[in-house]
């Protein structure tokens, strides 16, 4: 099962030059260290990149921009062996650590994962973007309350304009309180996350300009064990998006991953039981 169409969104926002990263204020390293040493931080990192001689500048972020490429193309393994040149010509660079990272998501080595989008925390301070792979990281391995909570976190830092992440988001919060209504332990337990499994199922209308309406509606049957309902659900959201499939691939992927569907783009793996 595959879960790379998330983690692509991280590389919109990664830096594309250091200067970015070294404007970027907010940031906060680690929990440990002030803003003053953060900044400082990103400082040190952007003059060590000024200080390569120009055409080694030059040389890497061609290489960058190639291991994105390959990358998007699904050459997992390409991809992996330039990041590394890269490390040997410069280290700490936001964009390269949150690359590597999803490339050992694409071949499901979460450790590793989680220890370059951590590194990518600490250089650019706790962004949204690179917080919501460390949210999938957690979601993908079942820590479900774990990725509520971090899910939670950074959904009020999703600006407006990027409605697809904010419902996305909300999509997953709605599985992570399923799977622990799931798994509650009392009835009192269950019934609070059922109600919020509820109010989210109903949150938005066909109106709203995102998938959330159909696959919402679609996890909430599944939820209940109505299937047939909930396979109507899904044939809507896929018949409205069949010119633009793209917009629904991390959606099916969720639900794949989540255990309640196979791939609707043709895997042979079926999805599994969580």
């Amino acid at each position: 099962m595959k879960i790379g169409s998330l983690i692509t969104l991280s590389l919109v926002f990664s830096c594309s030059a250091f200067a970015q990263a070294v404007d970027n204020k907010k940031a906060e390293a680690k929990p440990n260290m002030n803003k003053a040493e953060a900044d400082n931080l990103l400082k040190e990192i952007s003059k060590s990149f000024e200080n390569l001689p120009k055409e080694e500048r030059i040389k890497y972020l061609k290489m960058r921009n190639e291991a994105a490429k390959l990358f998007q193309n699904k050459r997992i393994f390409e991809t992996l062996d330039l990041v590394r040149k890269m490390d040997e010509i410069f280290k700490n660079d936001p964009q390269a650590l949150v690359l590597k990272g999803a490339c050992y998501v694409e071949i499901r080595d979460f450790a590793s994962a989680r220890e370059s989008f951590d590194q990518a925390v600490k250089v650019v301070g706790p962004k949204y973007n690179i917080l919501f792979n460390l949210a999938e990281i957690d979601f993908v391995t079942n820590k479900w309350s774990d990725a509520l909570k971090l899910f939670e976190t950074i959904k009020p830092d999703i600006p407006d304009r990027d409605i697809g992440m904010k419902r996305l988001v909300d999509f997953k919060i709605m599985l992570c309180h399923i799977r622990l209504a799931d798994k509650a332990e009392n009835e009192d337990e269950k019934k609070k996350h059922e109600q919020v499994i509820a109010e989210l199922a109903n949150q938005q209308g066909f109106m709203d300009d995102s998938p959330y309406y159909y696959y919402a509606n679609a996890a909430y049957n599944y939820y209940k064990g109505d299937v047939s309902a909930a396979d109507q659900w899904l044939a809507k959201g896929r018949r409205v998006y069949q010119l633009s499939p793209a917009h629904i691939a991390s959606w099916e992927d969720t639900l794949v991953e989540f255990g309640y569907i196979k791939s609707y783009f043709g895997d042979e793996e079926a999805a599994e039981d969580k």
